[in-house]
């Protein structure tokens, strides 16, 4: 079952694009996402720094 999404596809598309720096910024616990390896494409290495009872 498909269903349209949320909200107009060029500002989803964005959400997703720039997901790294909106993550901080909506889960209080993640204080930063950093990649260690590659370029943001399949088997690209991320770090994810969790700061637990923010």
């Amino acid at each position: 079952m498909q269903s349209p999404p949320p909200c107009p596809p060029a500002k989803l598309y964005n959400a997703m694009k720039d997901v790294d720096s909106i993550t901080p910024k909506i889960i209080d616990d993640i204080k930063s996402v950093e990649i260690v390896e590659g370029n943001g494409g399949p088997g690209t290495i991320k770090k994810l720094t969790i700061v637990e009872g923010q």
